[in-house]
């Protein structure tokens, strides 16, 4: 019996190597990810593989991960589009987030906005001229007969001095995504309005994808594996966020630089909905055939992750 024991633990440790080896455990994988709400799974699944980079400057984000700082990126969509214009040989091979971005109003400066409609002649705060949210706020106030910036203004300020300027009352209306959303509504006089992931699906009865995850092309062909055990950690690490929250958030405990309370609030306003490849491909295509900005069909290589 005591020559046994060790043998079950060589046993043990040479299957474990094999299995790492397998899965291509033996190599570092560094994921870069934003610090917010959305991020929740992506952490959860990447530790799982690699280390995990949270970073709060968007723009050394996109460097760090160009230079081949990092091996995996969570960005918005509109930039892995724009790398992809610059000859980035990028593929963006999954995304998970459907909602999280909401109208809010000062319920002290103007009444419940609804809809679109209810903002003709007034103003409505954007983070920056062409931004994602700009182009999702004109699509939909044209299927209310509107126009954007004739009549409803648009003003500009990045999501934080929006916040602070609606609960000061200085402004009225803005669109925020998570957790700026939850951090408004701290202040008792400021409500959600519109749901935006809602009312595209009204009108089109399918989600739009916002955020994606992007990896170099000849570095995703030489990690089939680890891209399988990534897929396969997103997928339980969406399922937990579902079935038990609050065990995911302790999962991430001190990853944020907000308030676990926050953390489980913006969550209850995320929704998570994976899409892989051709599925991917066809959302994207179709929203911005929606909002008016139909993509070329170069664009299909970009999702194209065939290994």
């Amino acid at each position: 019996m005591k020559r046994l024991v060790p043998l079950l633990a060589l046993v043990f440790l040479v299957s474990l190597v094999f299995s790492n080896i397998a899965f291509g455990m033996d190599k570092k994988v560094i994921f870069s990810v934003p610090g917010t709400p959305s991020s929740l799974p992506v952490i959860i699944a990447a530790k799982e593989i690699g280390e995990v980079k949270i970073v709060h400057n968007r723009a050394q984000a996109h460097a760090g991960f160009l230079r081949g700082d990092t091996d995996i990126l969570l960005t918005g969509l509109s930039v892995g589009l724009k790398f992809y214009d610059q000859g980035q040989q990028i593929k963006a091979f999954a995304s998970h987030v459907s909602s999280l971005s909401y109208l809010v109003y000062n319920t002290e400066t103007t009444k419940a906005v609804d809809s679109f409609a209810e903002l003709k002649g007034k103003k409505i705060w954007l983070p920056f001229p062409g931004s994602p949210l700009e182009e999702i706020t004109a699509y939909f106030a044209r299927q209310e007969g509107l126009e954007l910036g004739k009549d409803i203004e648009t003003g500009y300020s990045d999501f934080q001095s929006s916040v602070k300027r609606l609960q000061l009352g200085k402004i009225e209306v803005a669109a925020l995504p998570e957790p700026f959303v939850s951090l408004a509504l701290k202040d008792n006089k400021l409500k959600t309005g519109i749901d935006f992931s809602k009312l595209y699906q009204k009108y089109n009865r399918v989600d739009y994808p916002q955020v994606v995850l992007l990896g170099k092309d000849n570095w995703l062909k030489e990690n089939k594996a680890l891209l399988k055990r990534f897929k396969q950690e997103l997928t339980r690490a969406i399922e937990l966020c579902e079935t038990d929250l609050q065990q995911a958030i302790e999962l991430v405990k001190g990853s944020y630089s907000f308030s676990d309370e926050i953390l489980s609030e913006s969550l209850t306003r995320t929704k998570f909905s994976l899409q892989y490849d051709k599925e991917l491909e066809e959302t994207v295509y179709t929203y911005y055939k929606n909002i008016g900005k139909e993509l070329d069909g170069k664009y299909s290589e970009l999702f194209k992750v065939n290994y």
